[in-house]
């Protein structure tokens, strides 16, 4: 999910940045503006780096800061320091760890959130805009830096669906946010999945649910209980409808019907809490922290996401390798000088290698 951190008026703690850490653990940036207007940024670090910047007074106000947690691209390695945020609003979007912006350059962008749609609007934007295709690894925010060095920050509004993503943008005018912001005192953050209170449930948008339950009622005992009974219900009155009048026949096909219903809706819950369960484990193996913060839609399109990104990988390795060299064996070579009476070996061919 990612969480940024905008900060106009108040430098974050160290305590803040622990906790976002944990919550979004693939990496951290931060980007600054100086008193020449100046954007600076440094990323692929972590939260104490980010934290001993400060206390040295290196960083001023304006910053905005980022947590990455990964749904698009690897978190691995030095690739993934590479796709912690930002990204530079430029034509080629380089990838680097740490740099000084031009005074008049369009700044950088931090984004919270997936944008599915990410690959067609890479490939949209070559097209239309004749430029050159991104080089390097990238993800969908790196391809959306690369969208807004085309179009303009406006292009957010269309296609950012910033009612689910949200996005930062720090230039020599300062920050620019847009989707729903929350307030940490005099921080803006993109979401609040990293407060985590005593009882072990995280708030979000002002609301507190706990982590084994959100997204799903728990089937508890009471559900359990009429499981049972409705399903014995049931069953005595299917096995008893011989001999009724008509009336009555039609009156017990009614309750019938009303406790399949009922059986059906429980079944349902137990089949969603165990399709919970296996994505929570997917994206555990996945290096994810605390993936029971996200409801079961969130959780299907990103354990659905890395799935297609994965296949993506493993078709590009099928084409790559369909594409190396064929090898050929003696035999090989002994059926080319048969068919073709001008190619002449420089080896006689039934002895020795070629």
């Amino acid at each position: 999910m990612c969480v940024i951190l905008a900060c106009e008026k108040e430098l974050p703690t160290r305590a803040l940045l622990k906790s976002c850490e944990v919550a979004n653990p693939h990496g951290a940036g931060i980007a600054w503006l100086d008193k020449n207007k100046k954007v600076h940024y440094e990323k692929g670090i972590d939260a104490d780096k980010i934290a001993d910047m400060i206390d040295n007074n290196k960083i001023s106000l304006p910053c905005i800061v980022h947590f990455r947690i990964a749904s698009v691209g690897t978190s691995k390695g030095d690739n993934g320091k590479l796709l912690t945020h930002p990204f530079e609003i430029s034509d080629d979007s380089k990838l680097r760890l740490s740099h000084v912006m031009n005074k008049n350059s369009d700044g950088v962008l931090f984004h919270n959130g997936t944008i599915s749609e990410h690959a067609d609007i890479l490939k949209d934007t070559v097209m239309f805009s004749n430029k050159k295709m991104l080089k390097g690894v990238y993800s969908d925010s790196r391809i959306m830096s690369f969208v807004l060095a085309q179009y303009g920050h406006e292009f957010i509004e269309i296609v950012g669906d910033t009612s689910y993503n949200k996005y930062a943008i720090l230039d020599k005018n300062g920050i620019h946010k847009y989707g729903t912001w929350y307030s940490d005192n005099k921080i803006k953050s993109s979401n609040t999945y990293y407060k985590v209170n005593d009882v072990k449930e995280f708030s979000y948008g002002g609301y507190e649910f706990p982590y084994s339950d959100y997204g799903i009622d728990s089937l508890n005992d009471k559900d359990t209980i009429f499981y049972r009974d409705a399903c014995e219900q049931r069953e005595s009155i299917v096995s008893n409808v011989d001999g009724l009048k008509h009336k009555q026949f039609f009156q017990h096909k009614q309750i019938s019907q009303n406790l399949d219903k009922e059986i059906k809706k429980i079944k349902s819950k137990k089949k969603q809490k165990r399709e919970r369960r296996e994505n929570i484990q997917f994206l555990k193996k996945l290096n994810w922290v605390f993936p029971e913060r996200l409801s079961n839609d969130d959780l299907v399109m990103y354990v659905e996401q890395h799935r297609k990104n994965t296949k993506s990988i493993n078709d590009a390795e099928k084409h790559q390798q369909s594409k190396a060299p064929i090898k050929l064996t003696l035999n090989d070579y002994e059926s080319l000088y048969r068919i073709n009476s001008e190619w002449t070996p420089t080896q006689e061919i039934s002895g020795g290698d070629c």
